[in-house]
């Protein structure tokens, strides 16, 4: 949203509370209450396209946190056992591969560290899987460790899904805000001709300030 969006926002909503908060004046007036009634419900579609807006488009291309945590750990799980292997069995050519830690692995962004994954899981699969099995080394693990680590990538569909929603929200609200303004107008002339209350004109006029009307 934009300033001046927000500032329409914030008188808008606080019209709206003038009405709630006061009821007694307007509630037995039909025409008023259905007034009132349009423009909360004006102000409820802002906020869904408000939030829809706001919503982080890089968040939506990467798997969360835990699901990061949840990979490194798969991968270190796999890589001591791969070790104990290596060591056991003298294969000095697999200790190179194996060379990661948890936090070298964190501090990675996402395509290299599903790249350095791939390399350990690769490196696995030219083993022997006879050799590799009584190290808790098996196939499916492997399968495992690679489909997890893929699932932190960026997803360019659901990214574009994202940005594309957002384009709409703010499309909605630069519709939505231009809908205000003869709303508002009603209410201006029913709260001074039908509402029969001073104080509560009063409380109407002061509400409906707005910075950028």
């Amino acid at each position: 949203m934009t300033d001046p969006q927000i500032n329409r926002l914030a008188s808008y909503q606080r019209i709206s509370n003038h009405f709630s908060q006061n009821p007694d004046p307007w509630v037995g007036e039909p025409v008023v209450v259905e007034a009132v009634g349009e423009w909360d419900s004006l102000l409820a579609q802002v906020r869904d396209a408000r939030d829809k807006q706001a919503e982080d488009t890089e968040g939506t291309t990467r798997t969360k946190d835990q699901q990061v945590d949840h990979v490194i750990g798969l991968t270190m799980t796999l890589v001591k056992r791969l070790r104990s292997y290596a060591r056991m069995r003298d294969d000095a050519g697999l200790l190179p591969v194996l060379d990661v830690s948890e936090s070298g692995l964190d501090r990675m962004n996402d395509v290299d560290m599903v790249a350095e994954v791939k390399a350990i899981t690769t490196a696995a699969r030219e083993r022997p899987a006879e050799a590799l099995a009584p190290f808790k080394v098996r196939p499916e693990l492997l399968d495992e460790v690679d489909a997890e680590a893929m699932r932190v990538l960026p997803k360019e569909d659901d990214q574009d899904a994202a940005i594309d929603a957002r384009a709409v929200a703010t499309a909605s609200l630069r519709r939505l805000f231009s809908a205000f303004v003869p709303l508002r107008d009603v209410l201006d002339d029913l709260v001074d001709s039908v509402v029969e209350d001073e104080a509560f004109r009063a409380g109407y006029l002061q509400a409906r300030k707005v910075t950028d009307a």
